[in-house]
């Protein structure tokens, strides 16, 4: 605990906001929090908090529910200069259900990760995503994505 015992003449002059009588006497502080005592024997505690305000935008696709119908969902969320979509298209039959996960962050391809069978790629490993991934470009500026383990495919948007 720190106790700050040099005074001010501002400091002197300070007087008790309880009562109006007291004179500020001493004054302590512990990382956010400071206690000023008064003579009177009031004391003043001030708690200092920082928020950080972040923005981000949330998109969630649904294609028709139903029975087993072939459907997809987009689940896309923003944050400053990162992006994350997951899509997960519905197949038949439970085991052809095929879920992907893209990550951007700054417009750049950061992340993918095949969620039906953990095939993984992330450009801070170094290794290059076509060992992992087929990618290609669409003129709309979808990707289609194919994973080299199990064979599903997923578009990007």
């Amino acid at each position: 605990m720190l106790v700050r015992s040099t005074f001010t003449r501002k400091m002197l002059e300070e007087i008790c906001p309880t009562c109006g009588k007291g004179k500020l006497v001493a004054i302590k502080k512990e990382e956010n929090i400071e206690n000023r005592q008064f003579s009177c024997g009031h004391s003043s505690i001030t708690i200092e908090k920082t928020l950080r305000i972040q923005s981000e935008l949330r998109l969630k696709l649904k294609g028709p529910k139903g029975k087993r119908k072939r459907s997809k969902e987009i689940d896309s969320s923003i944050k400053e200069d990162f992006e994350r979509r997951t899509i997960r298209t519905r197949g038949p039959t439970k085991d052809e259900t095929t879920v992907i996960m893209i990550d951007w962050k700054r417009g750049n391809l950061s992340h993918i990760h095949c969620k039906t069978c953990g095939n993984e790629w992330r450009d801070n490993t170094g290794e290059n995503v076509t060992e992992r991934f087929k990618i290609e470009p669409t003129p709309s500026g979808i990707l289609n994505v194919k994973c080299m383990k199990c064979g599903r495919e997923s578009i990007s948007g």
